[in-house]
Order: C-alpha cells, then structure tokens, then sequence
C-alpha cells in the first residue's frame, strides 16, 4: 500500500471535492442518475455533430 503524503492528500481532496468527481457529485444531485446517465450516452453517440464529442481517427 502506497504511503499518503500531504501533496497526494491534496490531490485527493481536490479530486473528490473539487476536481471530476466533485463535479460528477452535483450534477448527479442535480439531475439524478439515470438522467445524467441517458445524457451522455445520447452526447457520445452522436459524434462529431456541432457542439458534440467529435474524435479524429489517426
């Protein structure tokens, strides 16, 4: 088991808190699971329309 310093608790607490899953946080509190959920199926699955999840295939 890795040892917790001081600078990877903060990446941890800004992670959780703050940072994606923080953010995941309220916008399921916001808008509920399945809502967010059925969402971003919809978004990922109509790629490259405007203002939508685009990629480039290399």
């Amino acid at each position: 088991m890795p040892k917790l310093t001081d600078r990877l608790v903060q990446e941890l607490k800004w992670f959780l808190v703050g940072g994606a899953a923080g953010i995941f946080y309220r916008i399921v509190q916001l808008f509920g699971k399945d809502e967010f959920l059925c969402f971003i199926f919809e978004y990922i699955e109509s790629p490259n329309r405007r203002k939508h999840y685009s990629y480039k295939v290399i």
